[in-house]
């Protein structure tokens, strides 16, 4: 699956604390569903795992 089409995929999408589906998604899980799709990569769920589990460049 390529970018655009996910962004249209999830185009209209409310953003929602803690919401991780099309009736509401946060930034965090957006990423795992950009993460996921484009290179098969489970980042975790939050974004403070989500920033531990990165490593500095």
């Amino acid at each position: 699956m390529n970018l655009l089409r996910i962004i249209e995929d999830w185009y209209g999408t409310r953003y929602r604390y803690g919401g991780s589906n099309k009736s509401g998604i946060d930034c965090s899980a957006l990423m795992q569903v950009f993460f996921a799709s484009l290179y098969g990569i489970a980042l975790p769920r939050t974004a403070k795992m989500q920033y531990d589990y990165s490593r500095t460049i």
